[in-house]
């Protein structure tokens, strides 16, 4: 089974699809430095095993997913660089494994 996605700075463009959810032991996801678009797939939140999400330098759009606050194994959030909205969900403070969080 897959652990680790690793697909930065390749440009990609597009919306993250929502059968990603079904890499159910996936544990770290990185999609930093592309031109992804829309809304993060609530399917995200399937991934029990997920420990982190580099989402950098996108073109991310919209509030900030209330799920992710949900995902309380995440040690690791980066959303910076993008085109977010809003605040950042009270939900938040359900994560309490974080050791890094990047929003800027």
């Amino acid at each position: 089974y897959v652990t680790s996605v690793a697909t930065y700075r390749n440009y990609f463009a597009g919306s993250i699809p929502t059968e990603i959810g079904n890499l159910e032991f996936l544990q770290r996801l990185s999609l930093g430095g592309n031109q992804l678009s829309g809304a993060i797939p609530s399917s995200i939140a399937q991934m029990e095993h997920l420990i982190g999400i580099w989402l950098w330098s996108n073109q991310f759009s919209g509030a900030v997913p209330e799920f992710l606050g949900q995902m309380t194994q995440l040690q690791y959030l980066n959303l910076s660089n993008n085109q977010f909205t809003d605040t950042i969900p009270v939900s938040f403070g359900n994560l309490v494994n974080l050791v890094d969080l990047v929003l800027a």
